[in-house]
């Protein structure tokens, strides 16, 4: 038995004094590693789940907000019709601020007109949010 103890622990009888305090401190230090790693492995699997739940609700809302208010000028596809065509390449670096800058304050000789409360419009900066990023 005292052999297979000194195997486990990795220390050989009569040549070192088995001190059993550091032994057990090592080994806690291990188990703490091995059970921080597999937790913060958990809470990044529940964060990246929850982050898809909110990526789903932002997706939902800028859907409900394009068919109430969008859809009946650039089409259910953002095909167009009476509004510009959405369903295509935007040739920006940011894109998104295009589209967001357009949305809020519509644009001269445009047809589209403001959209963001602050521009005289129905929406929200969240709700324009909503649409941009959704």
């Amino acid at each position: 038995m005292t052999w297979l103890l000194s195997c486990l622990l990795n220390i050989r009888l009569g040549e070192t004094e088995v001190d059993m305090r550091s032994i057990l401190k090592r080994h806690l230090a291990i188990a703490l590693i091995v059970g921080m790693t597999i937790f913060i492995t958990l809470v990044q699997f529940d964060l990246a789940s929850a982050q898809d739940c909110s990526d789903l609700e932002v997706l939902e809302l800028g859907a409900s907000l394009y068919f109430e208010n969008c859809v009946v000028c650039h089409g259910e596809d953002g095909q167009g019709r009476v509004g510009a065509t959405l369903a295509k390449d935007w040739p920006s670096i940011r894109p998104d601020l295009r589209v967001r800058d357009t949305i809020e304050s519509g644009g001269p000789g445009m047809l589209m007109p403001a959209w963001s409360q602050d521009d005289g419009g129905p929406l929200s900066d969240y709700q324009i949010d909503e649409l941009v990023n959704g």
